[in-house]
């Protein structure tokens, strides 16, 4: 039964991140449009990629206050 279930709601799950993934939103460009147009911005995009990708490195300063890191969808 719990199998079962687990089943269904990772079915469920997937499905639905797969479904939003591939909306189209009308007057947004696709992400990869922007990026050929826009050459200045792919160098970055490229570089903060290779960068994330590194091993973490701890903070050489003093942090006082916590950060926060948020995320923009378009349409929403």
């Amino acid at each position: 039964m719990y199998k079962t279930a687990l089943a269904v709601v990772l079915s469920v799950a997937t499905s639905s991140a797969s479904a939003h993934s591939t909306q189209v939103l009308n007057g947004y460009w696709q992400y990869d449009d922007f990026l050929s147009s826009s050459p200045a911005q792919k160098t970055l995009t490229d570089e903060l990629s290779i960068v994330v990708r590194q091993p973490p490195q701890l903070l050489q300063v003093k942090q006082d206050d916590a950060i926060s890191i948020s995320v923009v969808y378009p349409g929403q």
